[in-house]
């Protein structure tokens, strides 16, 4: 194996099945140097926490084997980069092409975006909170951590209390922009959706009122 070596048993049983595809809990002890049971603890508590699963094969004789395998999800325990990057592309496309192209760039994200996304919407006959609800549930999805909070005056806002595009955002004002226009376009016409609160102005979440159109 090669790079920087996790030093927990359960860091190095992930970096393991990364490396190797799938192992048994005999070849994950053998590489460990701990006991098949300790393995099998660990194996257990990542089965929990949804980072690894297992699959039987069965041999020519004797009982079938169990290999272990990472999950989708066990992604997130790896280094991931694209912040870097995404900061870099957008200074790169600004520096590179100027400010007219990387909005251009952004609109046509907004575009796609809004379109993949749209057929998930309830159209503009359904009631406000529904489809703040809904906009609020798509958002989740998309690694936002938001909400859909209803106040006792009846005012409805979208709490997001995580951006994962903050780096790129807190160097390319636009993005904040384009979020907010793709925001109102899934909304529809008759809504209207203002920004209250801005993590990267140095709030704590971004928070967006949602109301009738006057």
């Amino acid at each position: 194996m090669n790079g920087a070596q996790p030093t927990t048993s359960r860091g190095r049983i992930l970096h393991l099945l990364k490396m190797n595809g799938s192992l048994t809990a005999r070849e994950l002890s053998g590489f460990l140097g701990i006991s098949v049971m300790a393995v099998h603890q660990h194996l257990r508590n990542l089965t929990d926490a949804g980072l690894v699963s297992y699959y039987d094969q069965r041999g020519k004789v004797g009982r079938p084997s169990r290999h272990w395998e990472l999950t989708k999800a066990a992604a997130s325990a790896f280094p991931d980069y694209h912040r870097e990057l995404s900061v870099n592309l957008v200074r790169a496309v600004r520096e590179v092409c100027g400010d007219e192209a990387l909005r251009a760039v952004l609109e046509a994200v907004k575009k796609t975006m809004v379109e993949a996304t749209r057929a998930r919407m309830p159209g503009e006959d359904t009631p406000l909170r529904e489809r703040a609800l809904a906009l609020a549930r798509i958002r989740e999805e998309a690694g936002y951590m938001a909400e859909m909070k209803e106040d006792e005056d009846g005012k409805v806002r979208l709490v997001q209390y995580h951006c994962p595009v903050m780096d790129a955002a807190a160097c390319c004002s636009e993005l904040c922009e384009v979020e907010l226009e793709a925001l109102q376009d899934l909304l529809g016409e008759d809504l209207s959706i203002e920004r209250e609160e801005h993590i990267n102005a140095g709030d704590r979440c971004c928070t967006y009122v949602i109301a009738p159109r006057e």
